[in-house]
């Protein structure tokens, strides 16, 4: 009876060894239970954009003004938004990036039939129009149209 217990021993013994032996030469345990290795996915290059199908943006600057229906305009253009358009945190802003009205902002748009599609939105702060030299001291005869995107910046 004892060399029967021995057996059995020294055979659960052997058995434990050769699954261990097996655990470390494979590095993934579930490999050495016969499953199948995971493949590795292979990333994709990220696609290039095709900035021919998108239209040209350019720098408008203007006032800020809400209109009847309460749509935003920039002097006489309206404005329009998407979940691209951003607004930039201006100190002097209330809120940080809410749109205020009445305030002088450099608005970069592509301008698609006369409505201004935004894709980002800077108030000017009054210490910034000072230094940019926008208070003039003495009148000026001809002011040309604000929302002209050849304003110099």
């Amino acid at each position: 009876m004892n060399s029967n217990r021995n057996t059995r021993i020294l055979a659960r013994s052997l058995m434990t060894l050769a699954l261990m032996a097996m655990l470390v030469l494979f590095s993934d345990p579930a490999l050495a239970w016969g499953k199948k290795k995971k493949k590795e996915k292979k990333e994709e290059p990220a696609k290039a954009v095709n900035l021919n199908q998108h239209p040209s943006m350019k720098i408008y600057r203007g006032v800020l003004r809400t209109g009847a229906r309460g749509e935003w305009l920039l002097d006489k253009h309206p404005l329009s938004f998407n979940r691209n358009s951003r607004i930039s945190d201006t100190p002097d802003s209330e809120g940080g990036t809410a749109l205020v009205e009445g305030r002088e902002a450099k608005v970069t748009a592509a301008n698609i039939g006369g409505t201004l599609v935004v894709h980002r939105v800077t108030m000017l702060s009054s210490r910034e129009m000072m230094e940019r030299g926008h208070y003039n001291s003495g009148g000026m005869g001809d002011e040309p149209d604000r929302a002209s995107p050849d304003l110099p910046q």
